[in-house]
């Protein structure tokens, strides 16, 4: 008889364990800190800031000359030879104003490169030893980018890229090592910075197969078992009596009625879905290099999508959110005060755009044999002038005037999804405020 206890006293102990191990598992796989509600401090009000598509380039990796600026100017009116003065600028104004962290929400640098990781990371420590917190995803361009490039002279050379591990390991300061969830299918994570407002970073990349397809994949997706993930973050935040805010490099909902394949996550009915289900009502995203506010309805659950611009682009804007203690959120825009720098950055800065979106449809239209040179020319001068008043709300001009105007008439005859898009812009801009919002969560 002893013996058989001997026998069944452990195999009834080790069953035990495996029973709890089985029951646990499905939590701890996603858990990374079981305790921490004790540890989060409770404010009246939250103030953080949102920043995407940086495309840091380190100095390291170009000096400037032939082709870099063949490589720049070809480019979407990123102003990557200033991105360095840009970045250094909005740092000191995040150190000075001190929010109570900072959001990032993907494409940290210009395609990748391991040194500009390296370098940005360095930035943000500054950052974050003055008392704000950083929280980091990924973008489409800064995982295995075969495109990862220095510029010597005349040459551009390929250069070392990173992997999903490596961007853990050089942002591991940025949001992982504070995340009390961690999703294994993904480098998604859920943050507290408060006991009632919970973070779910997001990350909706497709970058395992940028090597072999030798270029950035730009769609972007949420496999099923993230999605199983948010629906334990939002069993978490709702044991916790907490509101979930999301945030993606790419958009949730569509931003235009005409440009969104490659923009709007591929799955995005499925998120929604998810979001519903966890009562997420509002997300940041990127990706898109405008600023935008849009929002998609499922079964009467109405979910924004704050689409933030790209800090590399004029007129260098951001965002500024307040969340306070009713569960209420309010959000601006600002903008980097660049002629802190250089006291005729903005209006340099402001005419580069505009070179920059006239050639860039003139080229496009002069393929066209529908158009005299004065009509395209007229058409191009429009497409700036909607392009500015989007962006930068520019006084010198009204909508009224855009959109009565003879090159306005003409661009309404193109057929080009990206004339439509901006006349889509002029016609409904007058309706909606794409750079404040005040919502409750």
């Amino acid at each position: 008889m002893k013996n058989l206890k001997s026998f069944y006293l452990p195999l009834f102990f080790s069953t035990i364990i495996i029973i709890i191990y089985i029951m646990v598992k499905p939590y701890s796989q996603y858990t990374s800190k079981l305790s921490f509600t004790d540890n989060i401090e409770c404010k009246d009000e939250l103030t953080f800031y949102i920043a995407s598509d940086i495309h840091y380039l380190s100095n390291k990796l170009t000096d400037y000359g032939p082709a870099f600026n063949k490589f720049n100017k070809s480019g979407d009116g990123k102003q990557i030879e200033h991105i360095n003065d840009i970045v250094n600028q909005f740092s000191k104004e995040v150190k000075v104003n001190k929010p109570d962290f900072l959001i990032l929400s993907g494409d940290l640098t210009l395609n990748g490169e391991k040194q500009s990781h390296l370098d940005l990371s360095e930035k943000l420590s500054e950052i974050k030893a003055s008392g704000v917190n950083i929280y980091v995803i990924p973008g489409n361009h800064d995982i295995n980018n075969p495109w990862a490039r220095e510029f010597k002279g005349e040459s551009m050379l390929k250069t070392d890229y990173i992997s999903k591990e490596d961007f853990i390991d050089i942002y591991k300061d940025f949001g992982f090592n504070d995340a009390i969830s961690k999703d294994k299918a993904s480098l998604s994570y859920l943050l507290a910075p408060s006991d009632n407002l919970y973070i779910l970073m997001l990350d909706d990349n497709l970058y395992e197969n940028n090597i072999s397809m030798n270029y950035p994949e730009v769609n972007g997706f949420i496999s099923k078992e993230t999605l199983k993930w948010i629906n334990h973050c939002g069993k978490l935040a709702k044991d916790n009596s907490a509101k979930i805010i999301a945030v993606s490099h790419h958009n949730i909902t569509n931003h235009s009625n005409y440009i969104y394949d490659g923009f709007t996550i591929d799955n995005n009915d499925e998120i929604l879905s998810a979001f519903k289900k966890n009562d997420i009502t509002l997300c940041f995203s990127g990706h898109i290099h405008f600023q935008s506010i849009n929002d998609s309805t499922l079964d009467n659950h109405i979910v924004k999508d704050i689409a933030t611009s790209s800090l590399a682009m004029y007129p260098q804007k951001y965002g500024v959110a307040k969340f306070s203690k009713d569960n209420s959120l309010s959000y601006a825009t600002s903008s980097v005060d660049m002629n802190k720098i250089n006291s005729s950055f903005k209006s340099d800065s402001r005419k580069a755009f505009i070179k920059f979106v006239y050639n860039q449809n003139f080229n496009g239209l002069s393929y066209c044999n529908d158009y005299t040179s004065e009509e395209i020319k007229s058409m191009c001068e429009t497409v700036c002038n909607i392009r500015l008043k989007y962006n930068d709300d520019s006084e010198s001009i009204s909508w009224d005037e855009i959109v009565s105007s003879n090159g306005f008439n003409l661009l309404k005859t193109s057929s080009s999804p990206f004339i439509k898009h901006y006349i889509d812009i002029a016609l409904n801009s007058t309706q909606n405020n794409h750079n404040s919002l005040k919502i409750q969560l």
